[in-house]
C-alpha cells in the first residue's frame, strides 16, 4: 500500500512539472511576426530549462536562414534565452518575456561588434506564435 501511494505521489509530482512546461513544450515550432523560427526541441522540466534552434528571416540582418543553438529557462510564463550567431556573425541575442496559451510575447537584445570594432545593440519586441 505505501508503494502504491509513493507511486501515485510520485506520477502527481511529474504530471504537475510538466503542467509547468506546458506553455513550452518539446518539439513546438513558433514563427515570429518577420517570419523567424523557434523550434524547441527539449524541455527539462526540473530544471526549468529548455534548447532549441533559431532560424533568423528578418530582412536586414545578418544570418539570415542560419540556424543557430538557443538555450533558456523558463519560471511559470516567463521564458528567457539567448543565441549566439558566431556562425555568421559576431552576434549575441537575449530574449525575454512571457507565453500565454499559442502567443510568445518576447523582447530582444541584440549585441554585435561592428567593422571599427564598437559595441553596438539593438532592442526590440516581438510575437511569436506556436505552429502546432
Amino acid at each position: 500500500m505505501k508503494l502504491l501511494i509513493g507511486a501515485l505521489v510520485l506520477g502527481a509530482v511529474a504530471v504537475a512539472s510538466g503542467a509547468r512546461a506546458q506553455g513550452l513544450p518539446e518539439q513546438s515550432l513558433w514563427k515570429n511576426s518577420k517570419g523567424s523560427l523557434l523550434l524547441v526541441t527539449k524541455v527539462d522540466a526540473s530544471a526549468k530549462s529548455f534548447r532549441g534552434t533559431f532560424v533568423n528571416y528578418a530582412k536586414g540582418y545578418s544570418c539570415e536562414g542560419v540556424p543557430i543553438a538557443v538555450s533558456g529557462s523558463f519560471d511559470g510564463d516567463s521564458v528567457s534565452m539567448v543565441g549566439s550567431f558566431a556562425p555568421c556573425a559576431q552576434t549575441i541575442t537575449i530574449w525575454q518575456g512571457t507565453v500565454s496559451g499559442s502567443t510568445l510575447n518576447i523582447t530582444f537584445d541584440l549585441r554585435y561588434v561592428d567593422k571599427q570594432y564598437k559595441f553596438q545593440e539593438t532592442k526590440g519586441a516581438d510575437t511569436f506564435t506556436r505552429q502546432n
